[in-house]
């Protein structure tokens, strides 16, 4: 994936240093036949789009043309795997892609079973069917996230919405009316997801990826291309785009290469910060591939311009365990979850909020650890721990945020219509959950170094603090694992007692 960014990058530049750099990656990395499912997809659709792109651009180079001659022999042992899987998943459309591409290498293979031999008209068969009826099927509407089923994190939206743009654009006329329009549905959630400084990944697993940000930003540029889409969108696609891009572009570089989260950048070291799989060549790989196909899709004037977030917003996106609501009200954009997945990076209620001042956006909360737990409400029932659970949700006109449900162990719920409520203040959002006179509750936040300070019902640590409307009975602080935003984190859980029925409310600031 690096060597195909860098051959990408170099010919694009007529930089012939990373043109050499980008053929020799591509053919170390040809010599080893197998690998792992989970990774041939990715090798295929990189070595397969290499191949042609030096055919086409370097066929007067004898380097050039010895490697290809490698990577052709590669390639003719190349086999579909998750194209005939049922359900969905993102490597579905990243396998597609690279049959695409192998498809258009004129290459063929008497290799048994090799999608260049006889799995070729199965391999496009089920290209077809899935780009033109499986993913139309599923993104009915806008708002859908097309991500991996279940928690459908975001940060897999945006690599789906890349590729399946990338698999549009490469079936030309092959492609239906119905996966045209399948795309401007997916630059409309995309657009509402993003934050006023930019981020789309900001819960859930692969959060603050680098290459979240082009990928996304590739989707919106073509689709502001697509036949069909009205001047409005087409703008708004592009703001959108330049927004990722501006964000993309603080990430910076190190001795060893881009930085691919935050977090790195901070303290090298915070390696627990990022998922097993997430490594720094192929994601700098991946996220320059994108920025590769992004940039000749736009103007070359400014696309800076109004985003979604920009104005007063409230869009309920997502489906399943993966619905979440936007909002912006005011100086703070946040998001909220319906349910708990699993993890802190998955909680229910308040999970990502940003605050204006001086004309600049800020994170209020740091990106959440990969870890397990939740933030809160946790009621207490002697030696058990029951989490919130939201059944429905709704966003009101003055931008409140209702949600109904209760509290839940692994066996099933122990209360039930409990009603919780998350609103903008002057300083960040408020969660208010109805309580009984007596409840006990546990609450949890993440903190970034500075100065500690506390109160009856409120603890600060720098400049971020949380108050309660009930005093605290317990407080205790502890490292924390690092996120992906923030290298050193300091984590406080908090319990308090509600002295009367009515709504508790937990604000952070």
């Amino acid at each position: 994936m690096a060597g195909l960014g860098l051959l990408q990058a170099g010919l694009r530049g007529h930089n012939r240093r990373l043109v050499r750099a980008g053929l020799r990656a591509v053919s170390v990395q040809t010599r080893r036949l197998h690998d792992p499912t989970g990774l041939q997809e990715f090798r295929t659709w990189a070595v397969a789009e290499a191949y042609s792109l030096a055919r086409s651009r370097l066929g007067h180079w004898p380097s050039a043309r010895r490697a290809t001659r490698g990577w052709a022999r590669w390639l003719r042992h190349a086999r579909i795997w998750w194209l005939g899987m049922r359900g969905y998943e993102n490597k579905e459309l990243v396998e597609a892609v690279a049959t695409l591409d192998l498809l258009r290498t004129g290459l063929h293979s008497k290799v048994k079973g090799a999608a260049l031999g006889n799995g070729r008209r199965r391999a496009w068969t089920l290209v077809l069917r899935l780009i033109n009826r499986r993913i139309p099927a599923l993104v009915r509407r806008r708002g859908f996230l097309l991500s991996d089923p279940g928690p459908n994190p975001p940060a897999y939206h945006a690599l789906s919405y890349a590729m399946y743009t990338r698999a549009v654009r490469l079936l030309g006329p092959r492609a239906s009316r119905r996966a045209h329009s399948t795309l401007r549905k997916l630059g409309w959630t995309t657009a509402q997801m993003t934050t006023p400084s930019g981020d789309v990944a900001y819960w859930g697993r692969s959060q603050g990826m680098i290459w979240t940000l082009s990928a996304a930003a590739y989707g919106l540029a073509a689709t502001a291309r697509e036949p069909g889409v009205s001047t409005a969108a087409r703008r708004r696609n592009r703001a959108v785009a330049d927004r990722l891009l501006r964000r993309l572009g603080t990430y910076g570089s190190g001795p060893r290469g881009e930085w691919i989260v935050p977090a790195i950048r901070q303290d090298p070291s915070a390696r627990a910060a990022l998922d097993q799989y997430a490594h720094a060549p192929e994601y700098t790989g991946l996220a320059l591939v994108y920025l590769n196909w992004t940039i000749p899709l736009l103007p070359r004037r400014s696309t800076a311009g109004e985003i979604p977030a920009d104005r007063p917003l409230r869009a309920v996106l997502g489906q399943s365990r993966g619905r979440f609501a936007v909002i912006r009200q005011g100086d703070l954009w946040y998001a909220v979850r319906e349910l708990s997945a699993g993890g802190f990076r998955y909680d229910f209620g308040p999970i990502a909020a940003e605050r204006r001042d001086a004309g600049n956006w800020h994170d209020i909360l740091p990106l959440r650890p990969p870890s397990p737990g939740s933030t809160g409400p946790v009621l207490r029932l002697g030696a058990r721990r029951a989490h919130a659970v939201g059944t429905s949700m709704r966003v009101t006109r003055d931008g409140r945020v209702l949600i109904r449900g209760g509290f839940r162990l692994r066996r099933g719920w122990v209360r039930r219509k409990v009603r919780f409520v998350v609103e903008a203040t002057s300083c960040g959002p408020q969660l208010l959950v109805s309580a009984r006179a007596g409840d006990r509750y546990n609450f949890t936040a993440f903190f970034r170094q500075g100065t500690r300070r506390r109160g009856t019902n409120y603890r600060a640590v720098g400049d971020q603090g949380v108050s309660f409307s009930e005093p605290l009975s317990s407080v205790r602080f502890s490292r924390s694992r690092p996120s992906p935003s923030d290298a050193h984190l300091t984590r406080a859980r908090f319990t308090l007692r509600a002295s009367r029925s009515g709504f508790v409310a937990f604000s952070m600031c």
